[in-house]
C-alpha cells in the first residue's frame, strides 16, 4: 500500500505554482500541485547537524545519563537531563513535563497522551530561533569551515558547493553573485571593525547561517 501511494502521481507532484491551475483550483482541494511541507522538529534539528558534518549516525544505546532513581525533572524544577549530544532525535530524551525546547517551539506531539497527529505553525519565536540559537549559529560555522578548507574551489564554486549540500540544489547566478556580494561586504565590515584577523572566516558564517535559515532549508518541496 505504501509504495502504491508513493509511486502514484499525486504523491510525486510538484509543489511549483502554476497560475492557470490556482485560478480554477485555488485552494488546491484536487491536488494539482503537491503540498508544501514544513520539517518536523527532530527533522529540523538532524538536518542542521548532518549539512554541518556532525551528525552521529550511531545505532541504539540511550542518552539518559542518571543515577538510579533519580529524576528527569523533580520538585526543585532542576532539569538534569542533556541535549548537547550529536545523535540523531530520535535517542534525545522525552520528558512529559518538561519537554525539550527545540521540540517544544516546531511542534513537536503532545508527550502525554498517543497521538500521530501534529499541527504545523508560523511563529515568531521559530525564526528568532533560527537567528539566535546555539545549534544554527554552531552548524553555521562548522560549514563554512568546510566550505573553506575545500582548496580545489573558489569562492564562486563554495557558494555553489554551499547551495547543492544545504539545500540540494544548484546555485542561481543570481545566487552566487549575491552571496559573493554579501562576502565582500562582510569582510570589509569585519576588517572596519578591527577583526581583520578571522574577518573572512566570519563572513562565510555568516552567510552559511543565512543559508540555513531560509524557508528554503526548513520547508520540504
Amino acid at each position: 500500500l505504501h509504495k502504491l501511494l508513493m509511486l502514484s502521481n499525486t504523491y510525486l507532484m510538484s509543489s511549483r505554482h502554476d497560475a492557470a491551475a490556482a485560478a480554477v483550483d485555488p485552494e488546491n482541494e484536487y491536488y494539482w500541485r503537491g503540498p508544501v511541507r514544513r520539517l518536523q522538529a527532530e527533522e529540523i534539528r538532524d538536518s542542521l547537524l548532518a549539512v554541518s558534518g556532525t551528525l552521529d549516525r550511531t545505532l541504539g544505546g540511550t542518552l539518559v545519563q542518571l543515577k538510579n532513581r533519580q529524576y528527569f525533572f523533580d520538585h526543585t524544577s532542576k532539569d538534569s537531563t542533556k541535549y548537547d549530544s550529536t545523535r540523531r532525535s530520535l535517542y534525545l530524551p522525552i520528558v512529559r513535563n518538561n519537554l525539550y525546547d527545540v521540540f517544544q517551539l516546531f511542534d513537536f506531539g503532545d508527550a502525554q497522551i498517543p497521538e500521530g497527529n501534529r499541527p504545523t505553525t508560523t511563529v515568531a519565536p521559530q525564526a528568532l530561533f533560527m537567528l539566535n540559537s546555539d545549534l544554527v549559529m554552531n552548524s553555521g560555522q562548522q560549514l563554512a569551515e568546510k566550505l573553506l578548507a575545500r582548496a580545489d574551489l573558489d569562492d564562486s564554486g563554495r557558494v555553489r558547493a554551499l547551495y547543492q549540500h544545504a539545500l540540494s540544489r544548484p546555485a542561481s547566478p543570481a545566487e552566487v553573485s549575491r552571496g559573493l556580494e554579501l562576502i565582500h561586504k562582510l569582510e570589509a565590515a569585519h576588517t572596519g571593525a578591527g577583526k581583520s584577523d578571522n574577518a573572512r572566516g566570519q563572513a562565510w558564517v555568516s552567510l552559511c547561517h543565512v543559508v540555513l535559515a531560509s524557508n528554503e532549508f526548513l520547508f520540504v518541496r
